[in-house]
């Protein structure tokens, strides 16, 4: 069965799918795992590609036959790239080159309040993992997230928006893990009831 992509993916056979419970924080945890699976098979030399609209969910449906509470929210085709690039994807790079660019580490990351921009040298052996986090993926690159250094401990935070703010967390957050343990860096996540509060930013999770 060919499964629909509306033209932007020619050729695959294999997909990942990220499909979760619906439950609280739910969605920012399966980007996450998904993102871990993303990085694997790019570390295989496999081709990949996020796609959260540009897809057929009824074809996808049909394969996957999801419970009453999941949710098909992003799928990723599998295999080895063509080295011939068809209209399409010609077009998605000319355009994404006007979009490469990423927000400077000072304009993501904060110092004890939001007013203090972080620098890395100040951010210390944190530095790398808000490196990883500040190149990491986002929807149409919007990087919407921010992360404030406080008492030896990192708040994350995002902008609300639609669609996609949720997934966009959850591969900024396994971008960071997954450096932290390269590095050697003890710590977790904790949702934490007691946080600094921010008026344009939802707080997401904290790392202790």
């Amino acid at each position: 069965m060919q499964l629909g992509t509306y033209g932007w993916i020619q050729g695959a056979c294999d997909y990942l799918a990220l499909v979760y419970e619906n439950a609280p924080f739910a969605e920012t945890a399966a980007a996450y795992m998904f993102e871990q699976a993303v990085l694997f098979c790019t570390s295989l030399g496999l081709g990949t590609c996020w796609l959260g609209g540009s897809f057929s969910r009824s074809d996808f449906k049909k394969q996957i036959q999801l419970a009453e509470n999941e949710t098909l929210r992003i799928v990723s085709p599998i295999g080895h790239a063509s080295d011939k690039k068809h209209f399409i994807e010609k077009f998605i790079v000319q355009a994404d080159k006007k979009h490469v660019s990423r927000k400077p580490f000072g304009e993501l990351f904060f110092d004890k309040s939001f007013e203090h921009s972080l620098t890395e040298s100040e951010a210390g052996r944190f530095s790398t993992p808000l490196e990883m986090v500040r190149l990491a993926p986002s929807a149409n690159n919007k990087q919407e997230w921010r992360v404030l250094m406080r008492n030896n401990m990192l708040h994350f935070y995002k902008k609300p928006y639609p669609r996609f703010d949720a997934i966009d967390m959850g591969i900024a957050l396994c971008h960071f893990e997954l450096a932290c343990k390269e590095l050697g860096i003890e710590g977790k996540f904790e949702i934490l009831e007691d946080f600094p509060a921010n008026a344009q930013l939802q707080y997401v999770i904290s790392w202790s």
